[in-house]
């Protein structure tokens, strides 16, 4: 059941999408902060970088006549792909008993 929608897990599959990354830049404050210190200008502040997350995780099931997403948070990535692989694995066991 998702959404109020109730479908079978017959022809049912399940997958996982992600989408984009995790890259660093460098924020005024601390350019400013630690582009003060002595040494060579601004190299402090490009080691002290702001880590910005930029990634989409998507857990897919497909029907044979639908199609849920479901947008998730990518810090748990490991947890969905586990219950997409759940899901294919019950899906397997229903088709293998009939």
């Amino acid at each position: 059941v998702y959404r109020g929608q109730r479908e079978s897990l017959r022809g049912v599959t399940a997958a996982v999408s992600t989408a984009g990354s995790v890259r660093s830049r460098p924020t005024i404050t601390r350019f400013v902060a630690f582009g003060l210190v002595p040494g060579v200008p601004g190299l402090a502040a490009l080691v002290a970088q702001k880590k910005v997350d930029e990634r989409e995780l998507f857990l897919i099931i497909d029907g044979p006549d639908w199609q849920w997403a479901v947008k998730a948070d990518p810090k748990h990535t490991a947890n969905v792909r586990a219950f997409a692989a759940e899901v294919n694995t019950a899906v397997r066991r229903l088709n293998s008993n009939g």
